[in-house]
């Protein structure tokens, strides 16, 4: 996993992160993604809750970019779409 880019205006506000990562993270992720989030301490607090709004078998790729908006109240909702190689 490679974080590329976090993102926090304020302690109260949503929090933003990029990450790319390997087809098995991706497999990991929807698995359970809460566990996914907090085993990886992609935000400093523990999330409650992940809503994803991508199904896991949206397409087979190497590796993913995750996007993953945390909200104040400790839900994340969470996006995956297929990485592009330059």
């Amino acid at each position: 996993m490679h974080r590329l880019a976090h993102v926090q205006e304020g302690p109260l506000e949503l929090e933003t992160a990029i990450l790319k990562i390997s087809a098995q993270e991706h497999s990991d992720f929807h698995k359970n993604g809460k566990d996914f989030v907090n085993s990886n301490h992609v935000f400093r607090s523990t999330v409650r809750d992940v809503q994803t709004c991508t199904p896991s078998h949206a397409g087979s790729s190497d590796s993913w970019m995750l996007l993953v908006v945390h909200y104040p109240a400790c839900r994340c909702v969470a996006a995956c779409v297929p990485a592009r190689e330059p």
